[in-house]
């Protein structure tokens, strides 16, 4: 096939991760500064035996939030207060679960194109030359719902990948006091491997649902060639092939991310102090005011 075939599904991949990275690191910032200012709002009408109602900033962004505690979530805003990885892990998952949903048809595009070959037509599988032959013929076959197999599996693992990914980072920084841009970098190496390592057989499971709706190029290689949902894939490969199975390609994968999100996180940290020069430029180091 040559060279090239190691970039198939390239064009996929990158509107999938340029969509991905801006919706993940935009709601985290959002999320995370809500929760924030709940937390703070708990501990400030604590301390000062205050009505639990004041006005929070919110964390790095210099909006302000106005944040309203009351007797029925005090519990969990003072948890909340106790536990800052526990808001990065809420933020990261919340954000991660809109991110994979919104992006998920280039997933499956990018997944389809990495799977075919030159042989794709023989074997039962239909060979598309362009992201705009993908759509037609998964629309035209399957309609909308062809752009999401396997989204539940895929819905089920970003949940704690994105929350331990978020939550492993934001300990590594808060412990190790390093806010530059390497340190960002390293903590983000660390994050990414580790979640990935510990979610991957919900990976597996949606790579094999994505596969089975491709052809039978992919489906011959596996024992069994139709899986009827998540529970039913999880069940077929664990008797077929063992526990181990889940685990295949693991090394590679685990190693994929913790570059990506290491370089992910330095590149948002990067971004952010540049923006953050010129914002501090441009307004005189003044705050965004309320809204």
């Amino acid at each position: 096939e040559g060279p090239t075939a190691l970039f198939k599904g390239n064009v996929a991949a990158t509107y999938l991760w340029i969509g991905y990275a801006a919706i993940q690191f935009g709601l985290y910032t959002r999320v995370s500064s809500i929760l924030n200012g709940i937390a703070e709002s708990a501990q400030s009408a604590m301390s000062h035996d205050m009505p639990e109602y004041v006005s929070s900033p919110t964390i790095s962004t210099g909006l302000y939030h106005d944040v309203s505690v009351s007797s029925n979530s005090s519990l969990f805003a003072s948890i909340l207060a106790s536990n800052p990885s526990l808001i990065a892990f809420i933020s990261g998952a919340t954000a991660g679960v809109c991110a994979t949903f919104l992006t998920y048809p280039f997933d499956i595009c990018r997944t389809n194109f990495a799977a075919q070959t030159a042989s794709a037509d023989a074997v039962g599988m239909v060979f598309h030359k362009s992201l705009l032959s993908y759509v037609k013929y998964t629309l035209g076959a399957r309609g909308v719902p062809g752009f999401f197999v396997g989204v539940g599996p895929a819905i089920a693992q970003i949940i704690p990948y994105m929350g331990i990914n978020f939550a492993v980072y934001d300990y590594i920084v808060r412990k190790s006091h390093n806010r530059e841009v390497g340190g960002s970098g390293i903590a983000g190496a660390v994050a990414g491997a580790t979640s990935k390592f510990l979610v991957y057989p919900l990976d597996t499971v949606k790579k094999r649902l994505q596969a089975q709706s491709f052809g039978r190029s992919i489906q011959s290689t596996l024992p069994q060639s139709h899986y009827n949902g998540a529970s039913d894939c999880i069940r077929q490969i664990f008797v077929n092939e063992g526990a181990s199975a889940f685990y295949k390609g693991l090394t590679p994968t685990v190693m994929k991310s913790a570059i990506a999100t290491g370089a992910s996180f330095a590149t948002f940290s990067f971004t952010k102090e540049i923006l953050e020069e010129i914002h501090d430029r441009t307004h005189g180091g003044r705050k965004i005011p309320p809204s």
